[in-house]
């Protein structure tokens, strides 16, 4: 994706959740990104959300590794001195950094520190510091003003690893619009896709990433749901990415007409609530997440949820199948499949399921009850509130 494509067509995951869920607490964000295709820093609007979007220069350093594979890159990235103009030139009261595990989140804070601006943390499923941070991390993650974690297993991982004081990790999920997301013409929708009378529509969608995505393990477990109920269910899968030719050839050993994958990226939110209208379950493989946005979105459709047990997975399901999901061990097809097949097999389970579903997207997801509590989280961390 361009910088003008994410600039004027891209919508929803957690960046924009979160931009939506601060704007309806009373607060106004900002987005700021950095890019080595530009040479000066850049001031837009976000067409969607009307959110400021700055787009920064990588730093000179960094633009000289390109190319290298060189462990110090993502060090020199950032450029602190542009990040200090965007920041006041918006008059900034915090920083919701994305990924505390990254390099940027350690200039993020440097610079916060030498502003006098709060800065926070976000885990996103972002990787483990490799050995040129970590001497650096602890500091960082000390001057910092919290973290912002949605998954329990995560938060675990932080306390035993860098010992944070009581109250400096927050347990907050990712939000959800759910005036963009809810039930919608089911009949319409499988019309639509072309879905033929009596078969069942399992549902995935994301980026084509095999290993993270678990997309491996979601064909060898359709091997098996499909050799059980021969011609009577169909997988759609809607996404695109990195790994598209290995998933076309994983998907080319499955049964004829037992897939129905859009390899594209579907970024008109109303179109791909229309995908998972079409849907009577969805399924979620992934081995890594850090607080998926996916199986949220499937919820507040309605839709009842089979997943494997990446990180973040119990924290959306935290009573199972009263939640409106089941969870399965990760990287089990045969787990996978049972569960998918328990729930394709009996129509009233899956009923219940989708008003359990529906209820735990409002309760735990909605951009206003998500708002609040980083609002209060924020503010009890030291943030000036606004007006």
């Amino acid at each position: 994706m361009t910088l003008e494509g994410f600039r004027d067509d891209m919508t929803g995951g957690w960046t924009f959740g979160y931009v939506e869920a601060l704007k309806s607490a009373g607060m106004s964000p900002f987005l700021v990104l950095v890019s080595a295709r530009v040479r000066r820093p850049v001031r837009w609007i976000h067409r969607d959300t009307g959110a400021p979007m700055w787009v920064l220069p990588a730093a000179r350093a960094f633009r000289a590794t390109r190319g290298r594979r060189l462990r110090l890159a993502p060090l020199l990235a950032t450029p602190p001195v542009r990040l200090a103009g965007a920041l006041r030139a918006e008059r900034c009261r915090a920083v919701i950094c994305q990924e505390y595990e990254y390099p940027r989140f350690d200039a993020c804070v440097l610079t916060g520190r030498v502003l006098g601006i709060p800065c926070f943390g976000t885990f996103q499923g972002g990787d483990r510091p490799n050995a040129l941070e970590k001497p650096l991390r602890p500091l960082t993650i000390r001057l910092s003003s919290g973290l912002i974690v949605g998954s329990s297993r995560e938060r675990g991982r932080v306390r035993s690893t860098y010992h944070p004081p009581p109250g400096k990790v927050a347990a907050i999920p990712n939000p959800l619009d759910l005036a963009e997301w809810g039930p919608s013409d089911r009949g319409a929708a499988r019309e639509e896709l072309a879905v033929a009378d009596g078969r069942t529509v399992v549902v995935w969608h994301g980026r084509i990433d095999i290993p993270q995505k678990g997309l491996d393990v979601l064909v060898e477990a359709w091997r098996r749901v499909s050799s059980r109920r021969p011609g009577r269910d169909v997988l759609l899968l809607i996404g695109s990415g990195r790994d598209t030719a290995d998933m076309a050839r994983l998907v080319g050993t499955l049964p004829a007409g037992s897939v129905d994958w859009r390899d594209e990226f579907v970024l008109d939110r109303g179109r791909m609530r229309r995908f998972l209208a079409a849907g009577d379950v969805y399924v979620f493989p992934s081995r890594h997440e850090g607080f998926p946005v996916a199986p949220v979105e499937a919820i507040a459709c309605g839709l009842p949820v089979v997943a494997a047990d990446a990180p973040g997975v119990a924290d959306i399901f935290p009573e199972g199948e009263r939640s409106g999901g089941l969870i399965v061990p990760c990287e089990d097809p045969d787990a996978l499949a049972e569960a998918l097949v328990g729930l394709l097999e009996h129509p009233d389970r899956r009923a219940a399921m989708r008003e359990h579903a529906l209820r735990r997207a409002q309760e735990g997801f909605s951009l206003e009850s998500v708002g609040a509590r980083l609002r209060d989280f924020l503010v009890a961390r030291g943030v000036t509130p606004p007006g």
